[in-house]
């Protein structure tokens, strides 16, 4: 290149660099001025969508100025300053759902406003717009909208217009409670009681059936909570008694002379007493259909028998004839290769053989089999041939020689080692003699690893476990150990009240740490405590009602109910012949039911008093008046006396033995009646019910009762017995939660106890590990929780991890966190560009990390670190994994060692220099230029250099 063309080059970038403004400078002529922000937007509606409870409509009155846009913002403070939510700035935005990942973020009320900011800069904005209150339940279902107003009055746009909604549904035991808001505010209004609605009972099976004592029983449960009920149905239908026909209940009894039997019940089986009965008319009653052997016959003998009578031990006993002969063939002598055989025909009762019935067996061929004898060696030969193997004869010709071998079989001569290889070779395994050209190698079986503990895990730090090989001690990788539980011990507690919120907290007793649960107070139980003044028709009654927590009492309602007190009032009383009228009211509240005539009673006819009139007397008789108004109804007429009576007579009641009787004596002319009394009858005694069998625990009774009208009379005693009942009550396993207790042993008559039962304290908890388990793309995963092996409750509950997507299928891990240094406080944040609905959970060189380590938001699902965490990890690099049911985004976390100090001198840069506002920032643009003007001089001296070389 030319000296000349040099020179234009470097005058070309000279002034290039000039005509370049450097980055931070400003040209004053042409600097643009920063936008004048305009007023802040109208918000003009906030309401909830009446299609979707947790959805939220905003509207806006016109559009911002040009090149301005709106800037949406959820807060949890009405200043605006915090932005709960990222600020969603679409222009078309105007509404939010409250779902999924937001509403775990929502603590009942967040505040809603808008402003416009600048389409060159987010940080140029405008002032906030009317802030709305927005308050959202549990379930992310918003109940009321309202403006935000900062003086505490409230908000009167409107009046409210409520619409009942349910806040609890009324059960069997249980009041409902429903409550009132404002169909458009959404403001809280009162809350009502509902009665408790009527149990649902539906049959559901029979318990047990109808017996003679006992009715059925069927079970009854309430569909709705799960009550029972059991409810009598048929009743007991009582003993139906027959005559016994059991041996043991007969055995008193003969059908001849008659005695003592028992009756049994044709349903339960149960026996009554003994009760004597008459010889029976008929006799003997033989069961000609049953025939019971006593003595089997045989071909030589007869044998025995009897019928028995269905009334009484008796037997009516026969004779059983002698039996045929029964023969069948069998094999006298067996037949061989060498001679015949013999059967003949055998009684199969007594063994008798049956005169000219043996017959010959044809004589059996030879059965050979191969056999060896002696066995050939490895140096020497055997002998094959075939034998037979009934009668032990060698087939001719079928000798054979058998050459000698060896027996080979694989040995191992060098045993291989973890990385050394082994050799094995063909060795007999009679002689011993190897085959040197089937000698091979044996591959190593590498390392046997075993891991062990090097450091200990505690509750606040994770432990390292390493693999040792356990034949040449070689060490292997490095692995984390998950910590430790806490130890728990807890602090004071205080309990939830009615209307004060209580706290449950606790602390490690290793490391410190700390946990508190606040507990949500309970709420009134209210129970009536007295009726002050009960309800009628027509005014509300009032009832007093207590807390059963904490006692405090309130005056409540009773409604008006519909009973009325109905009284009768008669203004004209009716006669025997005359109407009258009356009215029925309620003395009350005035209401009247009835009105109208009342129909005359009518004449009550009664009989006038007959003048004395018998057979003895003669008189008026029949005569009839009304017993109200006197009016005569009938005259009557004259009978005239005859001077005696004409008895008959007629018993009225017999006398029993606790009842005396009577009869009449009616006079047949006149009907003049006499009642005679008749004697008491006597009583007939015999023995009634066992009131007590005698035994170990007292004396027996029974009753006397007359068989005529079963009065009681003198109790008969049976004295006392020295048996004991025992009975032995199994003992029971404890369990984790319930202790148990041995067997024991006691007389369920008297109470006495032979055995005592001793308890047995509950056992622990048996814990077992219930491993975590990764979700994969068609199984849901878990992570680590223990339970009792015993009683099956979670001691620590595992967290179920949702499917993941299909297999294969990766996020962009969008941001990373740059390299750490150990024991830092900094924490590390890594985000990943998967939805946050769908985050699953986060691994640390692939071990699942506990959410107590790090925190995670919307997004698009951001996760950070935690410092203590961090400081718990070693030096060196680590997989993250941020994993959710889409897919996986992977990262690196760096962890470096924290460097040697050093003494360093540091120029602080002069803060002197005059600024004068036209130039600011760095002079990078000016180094470069400098930098390429010294590199064409370097290529120019270089290149002359070299020719100066090839000149010499």
């Amino acid at each position: 290149m030319k000296k000349d063309t040099k020179k234009r080059i470097l005058v070309w970038l000279l002034m290039l660099s000039l005509l370049l403004p450097l980055p931070g400078m400003t040209n004053v002529a042409h600097a643009e001025s920063t936008p004048t922000p305009p007023s802040p937007p109208n918000l003009t509606e906030v309401v909830r969508d009446s299609a979707q409870s947790n959805h939220l409509i905003m509207w806006c009155s016109g559009w911002g100025p040009d090149g301005w846009g709106h800037m949406w913002r959820l807060s949890s403070n009405p200043d605006m300053l915090s932005s709960l939510w990222d600020d969603f700035t679409e222009e078309f935005a105007n509404s939010v759902d409250f779902s999924g990942s937001l509403r775990n973020l929502i603590d009942g009320i967040v505040y809603l406003a808008v402003r416009y900011f600048h389409g060159s800069s987010s940080d140029i904005v405008s002032g906030w717009s009317r802030v709305y209150s927005v308050e959202i339940n549990d379930n992310g279902e918003i109940i009321n909208v309202e403006p935000y107003d900062p003086e505490g009055g409230g908000y009167t746009g409107h009046v409210c217009d409520w619409e009942p909604y349910t806040i609890q549904e009324p059960s069997c035991t249980e009041p409902g409670l429903r409550g009132y808001k404002c169909k458009h505010c959404g403001t809280i209004g009162n809350t009502t009681e509902e009665i408790p609605v009527e149990h649902d009972m539906q049959y559901v099976k029979t318990l047990s059936e109808a017996t003679c004592t006992t009715s059925r029983i069927y079970l009854y449960r309430c569909s709705r909570c799960g009550y029972e009920n059991e409810v009598l149905g048929t009743e007991a239908f009582g003993h139906e008694f027959v005559w016994s026909l059991d041996p043991e209940d007969k055995e008193r009894y003969d059908c001849i002379e008659g005695g003592y039997i028992r009756k049994i019940c044709d349903n339960c089986g149960v026996k009554s007493d003994w009760q004597y009965r008459e010889p029976y008319p008929g006799g003997h009653q033989w069961r000609d259909e049953e025939f019971i052997t006593t003595v089997e016959p045989t071909c030589t003998t007869k044998g025995e028998g009897y019928h028995p009578c269905w009334l009484c031990p008796a037997r009516y006993k026969k004779e059983i004839p002698m039996v045929e002969h029964q023969y069948e063939r069998k094999v006298k002598t067996q037949p061989t290769c060498t001679a015949e055989g013999v059967t003949v025909e055998v009684c199969k009762v007594c063994g008798q053989e049956k005169e000219g019935s043996e017959q010959t067996i044809d004589q059996l061929e030879h059965q050979y089999e191969l056999k060896v004898n002696p066995a050939p060696t490895c140096t020497e030969a055997g002998r094959q041939s075939e034998i037979c193997k009934i009668c032990g004869e060698e087939k001719p010709g079928s000798a054979k020689v058998l050459e000698p071998s060896h027996q080979w079989e694989r040995k191992t001569i060098l045993e291989p080692k973890c990385l050394e290889y082994g050799k094995s070779i063909m060795k007999c395994a009679v002689c011993g003699a190897e085959d040197p050209a089937t000698e091979e190698r044996i591959d190593p079986p590498g390392h046997t690893w075993e891991e062990r503990v090097i450091e200990e895990p505690t509750c606040a730090e994770k432990g390292w476990k390493q693999k040792i090989c356990t034949v040449c001690g070689r060490e292997g990788d490095l692995d984390l150990i998950d910590k430790l539980e806490h130890t728990w011990v807890e602090d004071e507690d205080k309990d939830p009240t009615c209307t004060e919120w209580g706290r449950l907290s606790g602390h490690c007793s290793v490391c410190g740490h700390t946990e508190s649960l606040d507990l949500e107070p309970h709420g009134h139980d209210w129970e009536d405590v007295k009726t002050i003044r009960e309800p009628n028709c027509k005014d509300a009654g009032v009832k007093l009602v207590r807390c059963r927590i904490c006692n405090e009492e309130k005056e409540e309602a009773i409604p008006t109910n519909d009973v009325h007190d109905l009284v009768e009032e008669v203004s004209v009383e009716p006669t025997c012949t005359e109407w009258g009228k009356y009215r029925v009211y309620c003395k009350i509240c005035g209401f009247e039911t009835v009105k109208g005539d009342k129909p005359p009673n009518g004449h009550t006819e009664v009989p006038i008093e007959d003048r004395a009139f018998n057979c003895m007397q003669g008189g008026m008789v029949g005569a009839t008046k009304c017993s109200v108004c006197g009016e005569i109804l009938n005259q009557g007429v004259y009978r005239p006396a005859i001077g005696h009576h004409t008895w008959a007579q007629k018993v009225i009641e017999p006398s029993t033995c606790q009842k005396a009787g009577s009869y009449r004596r009616t006079c047949t002319v006149c009907s003049a009646e006499e009642i005679v009394p008749l004697p008491l009858a006597e009583h007939t005694w015999a023995r009634g019910n066992i009131i007590r069998v005698a035994d170990c625990a007292g004396e027996g009774a029974a009753t006397r009762v007359c068989t005529a009208c079963g009065a009681l009379g003198e109790l008969e005693i049976f004295p006392q017995t020295d048996e004991h009942n025992w009975v032995t009550r199994p003992g029971k396993e404890p369990s984790c939660t319930q202790a148990g207790y041995t067997e024991s042993v006691h007389c369920d008559v008297c109470g006495k106890t032979q055995k005592l039962a001793e308890s047995i304290p509950p056992a622990p908890h048996k814990e077992v590990t219930i491993h975590a388990m990764r979700p994969t793309a068609t199984l849901e995963g878990r992570t680590e929780g223990i339970r009792c092996g015993r009683c099956g409750v979670w001691i620590v509950p595992c967290k179920t991890l949702p499917k993941l997507g299909s297999e294969g299928t990766e996020h962009n891990m969008t941001k990373e966190s740059p390299p750490l240094t150990q024991g830092s406080d900094e924490s590390a944040a890594f985000t990943s560009d998967a939805d946050f609905q769908d985050f699953s959970h986060v691994t640390l060189n692939d071990e699942i990390v506990d959410e107590s380590n790090y925190d995670a938001k919307e997004g698009s699902t951001i996760i950070t670190f935690k410092p203590a965490f961090l400081k718990t990890l070693p030096v060196g690099k680590h997989t993250v994994k941020i994993v959710s049911t889409t897919g996986t985004a992977r990262g690196m976390l760096e962890i470096k060692a924290q460097a040697t100090p050093q003494t360093e001198q540091v120029t602080l840069p002069s803060d002197t220099l005059p600024k004068t506002g036209e130039i600011s920032g760095d002079y990078s643009w000016l180094v470069l230029l400098l930098l390429s003007a010294g590199g064409l001089i370097f290529l120019n001296r270089k290149k002359r250099m070299a020719k100066q070389r090839n000149q010499i």
